[in-house]
């Protein structure tokens, strides 16, 4: 039936949910507004004219959201070569 969500991704959104209200309100508020923006640059109607996919969106704005919490150069390497589901 269609793209209804299996249980593993309903955990994913709730413990992803969980995290994000443990954050300050100016920093929720600033996810909320970036998570908004994505969304309007990866529909697909804009994705056609400017090539960036939420692939690539997501290769641009995951190191800068994501941040290695190591300042070894090894550590940074294997870090940003993760994929996030």
């Amino acid at each position: 039936m269609g793209n209804l969500p299996d249980s593993s991704s309903t955990e994913a959104a709730s413990e992803v949910s969980s995290i994000v209200s443990l954050l300050p309100e100016p920093h929720r508020l600033v996810l909320g507004f970036l998570a908004r923006l994505l969304q309007l640059f990866a529909r697909p109607e804009v994705a056609a004219v400017t090539k960036m996919d939420a692939a690539n969106l997501g290769t641009v704005f995951a190191p800068n959201c994501l941040r290695c919490p190591s300042q070894d150069p090894s550590v940074i390497l294997v870090w940003n070569g993760r994929r996030f589901p």
